[in-house]
């Protein structure tokens, strides 16, 4: 069983450290629940289930009390159309880089 998404966020340049990981599996299932702390302070926590015909998961980024941005599993017809949660997770991403 190959956990992507941990493993994404371990080489990501952006996470400072995995501040804490739950993780449950059964047969061809998992779930999983991440936070990670960001280089710039912010956390993000994870949430992923995957059973061998679904996938469900959301994430949230904030800052002590207040989101910043959180986008969760929706229908692929949505997902391609531009959004604002978009526009937030690309100013997100460059606000990052510095």
């Amino acid at each position: 069983m190959q956990l992507k998404t941990l493993e994404a966020l371990r080489k990501s340049e952006l996470v400072e450290e995995i501040v804490s990981v739950d993780f449950d599996a059964v047969g061809g299932s998992y779930r999983l629940k991440a936070r990670a702390r960001l280089r710039n302070d912010w956390l993000m926590d994870v949430w992923e289930h995957v059973a061998p015909r679904l996938r469900r998961y959301s994430y949230h980024i904030f800052y002590r009390n207040r989101m910043i941005v959180r986008w969760v599993m929706r229908p692929i017809s949505q997902a391609l159309k531009p959004s604002h949660t978009t526009n937030m997770w690309t100013k997100t991403l460059k606000s990052l880089q510095k």
